[in-house]
């Protein structure tokens, strides 16, 4: 994902939203992993996000499920954590909007960023050209996995969700000042049917057992269409 685009999400306006963690990456210099000879995303080719109206939440006695029938996608909170709706709306720029969920105990500082508990966000784009570039980066994993392991600090791995093939990539920044700061950072990239399913978590280190857990727990509730 490009990040010149604020299709990644509004850093004032975001909370611990990892896409908008990731401009903050680059700046302290740790975002990307290598280089990849791809061909540049077309900004001009058109891109959507799934709108608040696309999501319905319903509380059952098995917990709470979000569903989007638009974008084929349904998913169970995590048991005890809240569901907050993000949008960000501006006349220059595409409507964003994305689901946030936090656990009970979720606190966030001044300067927007989690300092407490666990959270991830999930959203859904539509955009031909980047279906196909992730599409081709998938490939390029597969032919050279070793090449995307490149510490223990930076990996990228194919996997699996509900029977779909997904980009999962997890870093974390060398510099103990950031970690600490910032913790883990999850991003999960699902190429399906020309739309683009995105999870973002962020584990700090205090939390790490709790948040991985939970984490890996909700993926296995995803179901997509």
């Amino acid at each position: 994902m490009k990040i010149s685009k604020t299709s990644i999400a509004n850093f004032s306006k975001s909370n611990f939203f990892i896409p908008s963690l990731v401009i903050l990456l680059v700046i302290v210099g740790w975002f990307f992993l290598l280089t990849i000879d791809f061909a540049e995303e077309d900004d001009s080719d058109s891109v959507s996000w799934s709108q608040k109206e696309d999501y319905i939440i319903e509380e059952t006695s098995e917990g709470i499920f979000v569903k989007n029938e638009k974008a084929g996608l349904s998913f169970k909170v995590p048991d005890g954590w809240r569901v907050e709706m993000k949008n960000d709306n501006t006349e220059d720029l595409i409507n964003e909007f994305w689901i946030t969920l936090l656990s009970s105990d979720a606190e966030v500082g001044t300067n927007n960023l989690l300092t407490k508990g666990c959270g991830l966000s999930v959203w859904v784009e539509f955009q031909e050209k980047q279906f196909e570039y992730i599409k081709n980066e998938m490939e390029t994993i597969r032919q050279n996995p070793e090449n995307y392991k490149i510490n223990e600090n930076f990996q990228k791995e194919i996997i699996k969700i509900d029977n779909h093939f997904a980009i999962k990539w997890i870093g974390k920044s060398d510099k103990t000042e950031i970690y600490e700061k910032i913790g883990q950072v999850i991003e999960i990239k699902i190429p399906v049917d020309n739309k683009i399913i995105y999870i973002d978590a962020r584990v700090l280190p205090s939390y790490q057992e709790e948040c991985f857990r939970t984490t890996n727990d909700f993926l296995k509730t995803i179901l997509i269409e």
